[in-house]
């Protein structure tokens, strides 16, 4: 072989090997063979840390572009060896590697950029890479990567705060450990995640599904806030079997913006059912605020365990502001606490009834809400609440009253509400004292009633149009079977039952109420009712058209009637005085007296004085005509 034969041979190699070489670069596999996955997530780090901020040639982009297909091919192919493989730290790494590889896809959508072959290449690896941890953390369920920095995750796995979780009861509980206060959902999520615990992850960026009870202890602070102003984040309270998952603060709870549910993660969908173990928002002696929230379908209501909806329980300082409340058990539940503001929420649909306020609650306002067709009240005050303020809400649709007030409670305020198209009472009071009744407007159904032991409550000022009977002061001392013919419960007037059982101690005559300066407008029955009712002071009303009595007395003394302007602009059927037991006639031994400013009716019988003082009445000769007329019957 002659020596230019040997140098053709030689030259021929060479050429030989530049061909297979640019062919290995071509497809992507001339440093497969001799990287790893851990060299390709290094290397693949800092290509996209450099795309984030560009290159100051096009030549060194093209070349990064090229080295890093070639790492995304390595770790194509070992996500296709190891799906059925336990979770590794390789796998956690690739995880964090896919969360840069979405931030910087993230950034070119921001910019306006249009994506490249390479971003398209980018794109899919990182739904390979999200597909890959899906399959290898929880087969059931979807998990999202998540859009976390490296920096942002070590701050939260940092962070210096217990989570101990009680596998009996499933319950998550935060400890406050050191300096740290202050968590977030991804706090906990990371946390949790090195124990290989599946029991709060996200769906997609702005989704979390919670299949445990978080309880945030004293000294904590749990925020759940969403960055974007547009949109909420969502929380969904998986069911968990028999026990549902809820929010437990024992601390402090900052929740805004925030969309939380019920779900079922079998039917993926909400649970409608409110018998059904749905979680719920409780704070226990802990203090925060909820506002700008949609929640829905949470709380229900079992023997066993029965959540509300949003509760606080022996709290002083909760703020519930502006959130929306759809078909949940309760909408607001507050028990035996002071301080709680609930204002401007809507609340539609609940089971039960919209806002509860029980058990002695104290110093608590209930501002400009909306309650509509709730399967119960609007709202609720029950069992000692007092210096409460309740006011320029908007009670619509309810199965029950508007607003019902009920056992010794005192001291509150029901003023400039609108109550309208209520199926029973637009203000219902039961046994209770010292309650101001003001500037409300009440159309469409039964008015304000007032019973039981009632004592000193004012009603003045309201505006009550297209009613059944538009106020009625209704006692129950002495002749319980009288006080429920006296309801007639055909026209949904008044409450003869009741769901938390009247005790004897709460029956009584209704005593010292000022019913004053109210304008009453058409209603079917009467426009003023008192049944076993004495002391009470009933001045310059305004009684237009009543279709049966302007004023109705049973059974009732040393009342006081100033000035009333009775039936001025209709025509009361049995006229515009009436004060009888039976029949709705006039009882015998009234007497009448004519004054220059309409009718003065006196009872004279045993049971002591009863009206008194001068009443205009615009059909003074009709109700003469009766009263003779009832002494030949």
């Amino acid at each position: 072989m002659t020596q230019r034969t040997v140098t053709r041979l030689v030259l021929l190699a060479m050429v030989i090997g530049m061909v297979v070489t640019l062919i290995f670069m071509a497809t992507g596999h001339a440093e497969s063979y001799a990287v790893t996955p851990e060299i390709a997530i290094e290397k693949g780090t800092k290509i996209i840390d450099t795309l984030k901020v560009g290159y100051q040639s096009f030549e060194a982009q093209v070349g990064d572009e090229a080295r890093l297909v070639t790492m995304l091919s390595v770790l194509d192919t070992y996500m296709r060896d190891n799906r059925d493989a336990p979770v590794n730290d390789i796998d956690d790494d690739l995880a964090v590697f896919a969360i840069d590889c979405k931030e910087y896809l993230d950034s070119l959508e921001e910019k306006g950029v249009t994506p490249t072959a390479i971003d398209r290449r980018i794109e899919f690896f990182y739904k390979a890479a999200v597909d890959y941890r899906n399959r290898k953390v929880s087969p059931v369920n979807t998990i999202y990567v998540g859009t976390d920095t490296k920096k942002e995750i070590e701050e939260s796995k940092n962070k210096d705060f217990d989570v101990v979780y009680d596998t009996d009861n499933n319950v998550l509980h935060l400890f406050r450990n050191g300096s740290t206060e202050e968590v977030t959902l991804n706090d906990i999520f990371y946390k949790i995640q090195d124990n290989g615990m599946t029991l709060l992850y996200r769906e997609s960026p702005d989704v979390w599904i919670l299949k445990t009870t978080i309880s945030v202890e004293p000294g904590m602070r749990l925020v759940i806030k969403n960055p974007k102003p547009t949109t909420y984040l969502w929380l969904k309270l998986a069911n968990c079997g028999s026990s549902p998952s809820r929010i437990i603060v024992y601390g402090e709870l900052v929740m805004d913006a925030v969309r939380v549910s019920s779900w079922d993660p079998v039917a993926d969908t909400f649970m409608m059912d409110p018998t059904s173990p749905r979680g719920e928002i409780k704070f226990i002696g802990g203090s925060g605020i909820v506002q700008h929230c949609r929640i829905e379908h949470i709380g229900y209501a079992s023997a066993s365990r029965q959540t509300h909806g949003i509760t606080t329980i022996d709290c002083t300082d909760v703020k519930i502001y502006d959130n929306t409340i759809v078909g949940g058990f309760q909408g607001i539940n507050i028990q035996h606490s002071s301080g709680v503001i609930v204002r401007g929420n809507v609340i539609d649909e609940p089971f039960d009834t919209g806002i509860l306020l029980e058990n002695g609650s104290v110093n608590c306002d209930l501002l400009s809400n909306i309650v509509n067709a709730s399967g119960r009240h609007g709202i609720m005050v029950f069992d000692r609440c007092h210096d409460c303020d309740v006011s320029l809400n908007t009670l619509s649709n309810n199965v029950g009253h508007g607003i019902k007030v009920f056992k010794w409670c005192h001291d509150l305020g029901i003023d400039q509400n609108i109550a309208k198209d209520n199926m029973r009472n637009a203000i219902a009071v039961f046994a209770c004292e010292n309650l101001t009744i003001s500037d409300n407007l009440v159309t469409n159904g039964s008015g304000i009633f007032v019973s039981h032991k009632s004592d000193g409550v004012t009603i003045i000022g309201n505006r009550l149009v297209n009613t059944t009977t538009a106020i009625a002061l209704i006692g129950t001392s002495d002749e319980p079977q009288k006080f429920i013919e006296a309801i007639d419960v055909s026209y949904n007037e008044f409450e003869i039952y009741s769901e938390y059982n009247i005790v004897e101690s709460m029956y009584g005559d209704v005593t010292h109420c000022l019913v004053k300066n109210n304008d009453i407008r058409v209603c079917s029955r009467e426009g003023i009712k008192l049944f076993h009712a004495h002391h009470n002071d009933v001045d310059h009303n305004t009684i237009v058209g009543s279709e049966k009595y302007g004023i109705l007395l049973i059974g009732s003394w040393y009342n006081r009637f100033v000035e009333n302007d009775v039936g001025s602009a209709g025509k009361a059927k049995y006229g515009a005085i009436s004060n009888s037991y039976e029949n709705h006639m006039v009882k015998h031994g009234v007497e009448y007296t004519l004054t220059d400013r309409g009718c003065v009716v006196s009872d004279v019988d045993a049971n002591g004085d009863g009206c008194v003082n001068a009443n205009e009445l615009g059909l003074l000769v009709s109700y003469i005509i009766e009263s003779i007329m009832s002494w030949f019957i």
